[in-house]
């Protein structure tokens, strides 16, 4: 009877140890709430951190001009920036696209073409809306690539265009209708 005793104390004694570690744990839930976002970047093309001040894109004709023809840059390497990067996290069905304009002084930017990984297009005028350049939707995956950069732009002048020197910002935004 005494080892039963025994037995029976030392088993309601582990009940009561579990019982009483079971007591220690806690729990609480844990909840991610990520918006839709939709982004765009100027970079440096290693990395996704967005560029402060990208540098110009310069056709410098000065020493090589010749009235007619196709230009490259003449830093078709900028120091400081060679892609253009978008991010969505939209759903499958959603639409998004990205459009360029451009504002600065009056000169034939549509003699300006860019080749990108969507399709070469040329640069809008001073005063044109905005230009549809790329559409898409749902999901980037991360950040992707338009292939946009310096070495992508060319100049093709037909000889009527003025002399001066001419300056103009070059804008890309991404909606989502």
């Amino acid at each position: 009877m005494r080892k039963f005793l025994t037995i029976a104390i030392l088993t309601a004694m582990i009940a009561s140890l579990g019982a009483a570690l079971a007591q220690l744990s806690q729990s609480h839930p844990v909840e991610v709430r990520i918006p839709e976002v939709l982004m765009i970047r100027i970079t440096d093309g290693l990395a996704i951190t967005a560029v402060p001040a990208p540098e110009a894109v310069v056709f410098d004709l000065r020493t090589t001009f010749e009235p007619t023809g196709v230009f490259s840059p003449s830093h078709p390497l900028a120091d400081n920036w060679n892609n253009i990067r978008v991010f969505s996290n939209h759903p499958a069905t959603q639409s998004w696209s990205v459009s360029v304009g451009v504002t600065g002084d009056v000169f034939p930017w549509n003699r300006i073409t860019v080749a990108s990984e969507g399709g070469d297009f040329a640069l809008p005028l001073v005063g044109q809306e905005p230009r549809v350049i790329f559409s898409s939707s749902g999901h980037t995956g991360g950040w992707s690539s338009l292939g946009i950069g310096p070495s992508q732009f060319s100049l093709d002048l037909d000889g009527t265009e003025p002399a001066g020197d001419f300056r103009a910002t070059v804008t890309y935004t991404i909606t989502a209708p």
